[in-house]
């Protein structure tokens, strides 16, 4: 596709410029290359069409050059490039027209982001856990290179932080049947995954039967042979690509459809013999798959959008093959029907890993659902560029 897009481009190139379909096919070449993850092309493409629309009087095209470099520029790492291209972009909020929920998208890359949340957990949610005298409480993740996160406990009588192989999380004891809380404050920083995605696009499936814990069964996930022989069918030559033909069929085969039937469709292979799933058994699904054809993952839950309360969701990660510092493994996000490069950013809070190897579990977030708690606060996120703090407004 990106190869066609440059040949098509080619013959539209004038040397007085870049004609309006000249341009346009431009643009979808460098989204194109991101889609495919080619991350470094897309930035050098993207930089070619903003030095070929230098001088020109159509703000369409001025718009369009700009916000393609500070897509592809924040993807690249290099975010002082894309808040340039920011900062010039704010000041045509109102003529973006269509661009602006492109935009949108880019301010959710390309920005550092701090918000605030607070979850209430009542008796009337959680009869069997304040009867037990002990009640597990969701945290967010502060493992993450792009996530920190502080939290609070008020209104309990006491709480201890648990931890369990990859999963953390607290043990509080409420005061009798009174509600008690759990808030702090999350900041999400600006960062580039492209060091993963080049190694994810030389790493090779691993074949199975395989002794890693993230190619096997667990929670929600039972290996069926019609759904192996469909994720065998989409193996690709990387970790990339497989993973890439699989979330692209599952978002083909087994659409989103929220009609009450997650009340039967609970995990993976219910969402595939059903061909139809809310998020978590296409998650399942997608992890079951994945892992099927030699790609080590790994479901999470969170909470996305710029709602107030946000909504629950949840998709999964995918090993990278680069280790940080400290030795442990590196994760990168994934989704049905999207990539590295076009997961939602705009994604408010990732709580810990719930779906880990059995031998790791500290308890069933399956079973105990995330959707009994009261989102009593969230606030709206603050964005602000990474090279020099200056607040920007979502429009």
């Amino acid at each position: 596709m990106a190869a066609n897009l440059q040949n098509a481009w080619r013959t539209r190139f004038d040397d007085n410029g870049i004609e309006r379909w000249g341009e346009g096919l431009y643009h979808a070449l460098t989204f194109a290359l991101l889609m495919n993850g080619d991350v470094e092309d897309a930035y050098n493409n993207a930089q070619v069409c903003l030095k070929a629309t230098q001088g020109t009087k159509n703000l369409d095209e001025w718009i369009g050059a700009r916000l393609q470099l500070a897509d592809a520029a924040a993807q690249y790492g290099d975010f002082k490039t894309s808040s340039a291209c920011i900062r010039q972009l704010s000041k045509y909020v109102d003529r973006l027209g269509p661009s602006l929920d492109a935009y949108r998208d880019i301010l959710d890359r390309a920005t550092n982001k701090e918000f605030t949340y607070s979850f209430r957990y009542a008796v009337e949610q959680f009869p069997k856990e304040f009867g037990k005298g002990s009640v597990p409480a969701f945290l967010p993740r502060n493992d993450l290179p792009y996530q920190r996160a502080t939290y609070e406990v008020l209104g309990a009588k006491s709480f201890t932080k648990r931890e369990k192989g990859e999963q953390v999380w607290l043990e509080v004891v409420p005061n009798g049947r009174e509600p008690f809380y759990v808030e702090g404050k999350v900041t999400q920083l600006a960062y580039s995954f492209w060091p993963d995605i080049k190694a994810l696009k030389s790493a090779k499936p691993i074949n199975l039967p395989s002794t890693d814990p993230y190619l096997g069964e667990s929670y929600g996930i039972a290996f069926q042979d019609d759904v192996s022989k469909v994720a065998q069918s989409l193996r690709g030559s990387s970790v990339w690509e497989s993973n890439k033909r699989i979330t692209a069929w599952i978002a083909s085969n087994v659409p989103y459809v929220m009609d009450g039937s997650d009340k039967y469709i609970v995990v993976g292979n219910d969402a595939f013999k059903h061909r139809k799933g809310v998020c978590n058994p296409r998650a399942l699904l997608n992890v079951e798959m994945n892992r099927l054809a030699g790609v080590p993952c790994r479901v999470v839950r969170g909470m996305g959008s710029f709602t107030t309360p946000p909504g629950w969701h949840t998709w999964f990660e995918i090993r990278s093959p680069l280790k940080n510092a400290d030795g442990t493994p590196r994760w990168v996000p994934s989704d049905v029907g999207s990539t590295v490069t076009d997961f939602p950013k705009h994604l408010g809070m990732q709580f810990y890993p719930s779906v880990a190897p059995f031998s790791e579990r500290g308890f069933e977030w399956e079973i105990w659902y995330p959707f009994n708690i009261d989102t009593v606060h969230y606030s709206e996120k603050k964005l602000t560029l990474p090279d020099t703090g200056e607040v920007i407004k979502r429009p």
